[in-house]
C-alpha cells in the first residue's frame, strides 16, 4: 500500500486493489463483505477497471483466481477477463486495452 504506483478503488462494501507489476501491468485484487458481493461486486469491478484503463499507460490486468472459488473466477469472466491457463491451484484470466477500449 506504500507504492504510489499500486491503485485502490473502494466503497462501502469492497475495496479493488491493482497492484503494479511493471510499467502498464497490474495484478487485480477484489475484496467484498457478503452484503458487496454479487451485483454490487460486478459494479465496483466495472468501475475499477474503467478507471485503471482510463490512464493511457495501463496495458494489462491479470488475476489468479483460486479454483475453490468459483463466484470469484465467475466474476473475472462476467467483468470480461479471458482465461488464459487453468494450474493445480488457480485459473489465470488477463484484460488487455487497446486505445482505452478492451480487445
Amino acid at each position: 500500500m506504500e507504492n504510489d504506483e499500486n491503485r485502490f478503488y473502494v466503497c462501502e462494501t469492497g475495496v479493488v486493489l491493482f497492484v503494479k507489476e511493471k510499467p502498464g501491468i497490474y495484478e487485480g485484487h477484489i475484496f467484498c463483505i457478503p452484503e458487496g458481493r454479487g451485483r454490487q461486486a460486478l459494479n465496483l469491478g466495472h468501475r475499477a477497471l474503467k478507471a485503471l484503463f482510463d490512464d493511457p499507460t495501463t496495458i494489462c490486468v491479470r488475476a489468479a483466481v483460486p479454483l475453490g472459488l468459483p463466484a470469484a473466477r465467475f466474476l473475472c469472466r462476467a467483468l470480461g477477463m479471458s482465461s488464459q491457463y487453468v494450474t493445480d491451484r488457480f485459473e489465470h484470466f488477463t484484460l488487455e486495452t487497446y486505445n482505452g477500449r478492451n480487445r
